[in-house]
């Protein structure tokens, strides 16, 4: 990176924060979310959330780790075009995700001047995990199980369901959580031809299984599951 491209980021965090100083600033003198989201084109959640970190940490810097830093975007692009030059029909991605039995709805209609109300249990069972991959051509391999992942469990579903459907050749692809980086998966897929890429962090629009997940809820939702089916 030149010094120039260091420079011209240098300039812009700073003026990033002082914009977020001013409109903190701007908040606590007025009082008025919205006329303040206008001026500074935010949202009032925004103002309010910036409002809330200052009394919390007495700063509002921007964070290194955000995704708008520029070495994070330039890190995404070269995931982009790296993924890009391989085949697509090689590519697995992984990933889990937990549904519980309170799962409705988040929007509905109703009458004009009436609320929309629906009902959720109160009390809920431990979380159900759903671990599964998905590849171009809709093939799944999944496991479900009642609770978090952990490092046993993730390990009997690498040897037991997901090796087995997998070809040589064949790139996992899963994102940074602790239970995934033991150091037996690497050479689990190693000694059975396969390589092992991890997202980017913060980047989990770069998983398209978040889409499958995505209609998965949206069925559960709409069929308000209230009943623990799903343990296994």
């Amino acid at each position: 990176m030149t010094k120039g491209v260091e420079c011209y980021q240098k300039v812009i965090a700073i003026l990033h924060n002082e914009a977020r100083k001013l409109l903190v600033e701007a908040y606590e003198q007025t009082r008025d979310a919205q006329t303040v989201a206008k001026c500074f084109r935010v949202s009032t959640s925004t103002v309010y959330r910036l409002s809330v970190q200052m009394k919390k940490t007495g700063s509002v810097k921007l964070q290194n780790s955000q995704r708008s830093v520029f070495d994070v975007v330039a890190a995404r692009e070269a995931w982009s075009e790296m993924s890009t030059q391989c085949e697509a029909d090689k590519l697995v991605f992984l990933d889990e995700s937990g549904v519980n039995t309170d799962l409705s709805r988040r929007y509905g209609r109703a009458i004009g001047g009436k609320r929309s109300v629906d009902k959720t249990p109160l009390n809920t069972p431990a979380n159900t995990t759903i671990l599964s991959s998905v590849r171009l051509n809709g093939e799944t391999a999944y496991t479900i199980y009642s609770g978090g992942t952990t490092r046993e469990k993730f390990l009997d579903y690498l040897k037991n369901t997901l090796i087995p459907m997998l070809h040589e050749g064949d790139i996992v692809i899963m994102d940074n959580m602790r239970t995934h980086h033991v150091k037996e998966i690497q050479t689990l897929l190693q000694e059975a031809g396969m390589k092992l890429w991890y997202l980017l962090a913060y980047s989990p629009d770069l998983n398209p299984i978040e889409n499958m997940w995505s209609k998965i809820k949206a069925i559960l939702r709409k069929l308000k599951i209230r009943a623990s089916i799903w343990y296994c």
